[in-house]
């Protein structure tokens, strides 16, 4: 009777596989680094329990899901999915998505940051930025060299930190009668003075009161000097 007994139960074990192991269960995600930057190389950990047929990992940017196969949780150790770059800066819904013979699924929020560029190092570089730029402050006018302010009439300002010269850089005539605000040519910039040309076709306009100031490289800008234009 101890014989047939024993036989039974082994021959229940074998007709009831969910008997002899508990499908594995996914417990949660985490990424490395935890805030990336754009195309580096970020590791997306899927965490869970026991052992899985397969996990699919969704990194959440329309690019093909990592499948794994045959994975093992076992004494809780966690399973990475081949590393992974993002494209553009954004936050990722990145999911752990059940396979074969598991259960339950993650979802991580992943913020992936700009790449660092030339001016973002150099900012965390006490006084490099300023030294390749020319300025760190606003730009000053203090004095005008000019011929009468007229369209086609030639300007030259002088002051302090102007920087640079740069295809950001922009000189202004600001006529205040009409708010409008005209953008000059530039000439020559340099730190310390900048000359322009006012355009020759501002003709439809009154005499009136009008601003001159600037914009350098680093987005400040200047003070307004006052001057009178005269069409």
């Amino acid at each position: 009777m101890k014989i047939q007994r024993a036989t039974v139960l082994a021959a229940v074990v074998l007709l009831s596989p969910s008997l002899a192991q508990a499908a594995g269960t996914i417990t949660g995600l985490s990424a490395s680094p935890p805030s990336p930057k754009v195309n580096q190389d970020v590791i997306i950990t899927v965490e869970g329990l026991l052992g899985c047929g397969g996990v699919d990992v969704d990194f959440g940017d329309n690019t093909p899901q990592a499948h794994l196969q045959n994975v093992s949780f076992k004494n809780k150790l966690n399973v990475s999915a081949p590393a992974h770059k993002y494209a553009s800066a954004k936050t990722y819904s990145v999911k752990a998505l059940p396979g074969a013979g598991c259960q339950g699924q993650a979802t991580l929020p992943l913020t992936v940051q700009s790449s660092a560029t030339l001016g973002g190092n150099l900012l965390g570089t006490p006084g490099l930025i300023c030294a390749i730029l020319g300025n760190c402050g606003a730009p000053t006018i203090s004095t005008l060299f000019l011929a009468p302010i007229t369209p086609g009439g030639k300007l030259l300002a002088l002051g302090s930190n102007f920087g640079n010269a740069g295809p950001q850089n922009q000189f202004h005539l600001f006529l205040k009668t009409d708010q409008k605000d005209v953008l000059l040519a530039i000439d020559e910039w340099k730190n310390t003075y900048v000359a322009g040309t006012i355009p020759a076709s501002l003709t439809q306009v009154l005499d009136q009161p009008a601003e001159l100031y600037v914009k350098a490289g680093n987005g400040k800008l200047s003070n307004k000097y006052p001057v009178s234009f005269t069409a």
